[in-house]
Parts: C-alpha cells; structure tokens; sequence
C-alpha cells in the first residue's frame, strides 16, 4: 500500500496518476492547500480556478489517516533523531507503522529516512 506524502500526493493529481486506493495523512490536506496558495500566490504558476480540481481530489479522500495524539511524542523523537520537519517524520512514522511504502518528491526526506520506512522517491 501507497502512503502520500503531500509532495507525491500533489504531483500525482497534476500528472492525473494518483492511485485511488493510496493513503494520505489528515495534515496532508492542509500542506496540499498551502501547496496550491503557493502556486497562486507566490509562483504564479497557476489560477484561482486550476486549483478546484486539486482542491476538490484532496477534499473527498476518503483513505486518510488521523494524527494520533499518544503518538506525538514519538515523531518528535523520530524527527530530532534524523534531522526531519515533524510534518516529514509524521509521514515516515506512519509509513513505518502500518507497513506502507512513503511515496515522496522530497530527496532530502528520502535520503534521510530510507532506512527507516520503505519509500519511493518520485521524479519530478
């Protein structure tokens, strides 16, 4: 099974390859948001109206993992132990913890965490 992280999950909607039996996790929906205000805001590479597509795929994911509060602490300490955002060490936990390979574009988060889960780094 496919864990997204928001990264992969977003590239994947814009190649229109995203597996529909893939996961995500519930902080995904916020970074795939900031992702598209980026886009917007910033980049300029995209439209208001070229977001609703994506905006609307996040939205009605229904494989979505909750952030469990008992288990903070542990990404906390996995993300100081390997030098990760805890957002990025929330994926790699979760990844881990249910056996799922983590499809990321971050090379940085792969190179640092492909000893702990199994992951996939994706081309951009």
């Amino acid at each position: 099974m496919i864990l997204y992280d928001a990264s992969a999950f977003f590239l994947c909607v814009e190649r229109k390859s995203i597996d529909p039996a893939a996961f995500v996790l519930d902080l995904t929906y916020y970074e795939v948001g900031n992702i598209l205000w980026k886009h917007i805001n910033k980049l300029k590479t995209i439209t208001p109206a070229d977001s609703k597509e994506p905006m609307q795929i996040i939205r009605n994911w229904s494989n979505t993992i909750p952030l469990e509060k008992c288990e903070m602490q542990e990404i906390l300490e996995l993300a100081t132990e390997q030098s990760l955002s805890f957002y990025d060490a929330a994926y790699v936990f979760y990844a881990k913890k249910h056996g799922f390979i983590l499809h990321t574009c971050d090379k940085s988060l792969y190179e640092k965490a492909r000893k702990t889960a199994k992951m996939e780094l994706m081309k951009i």
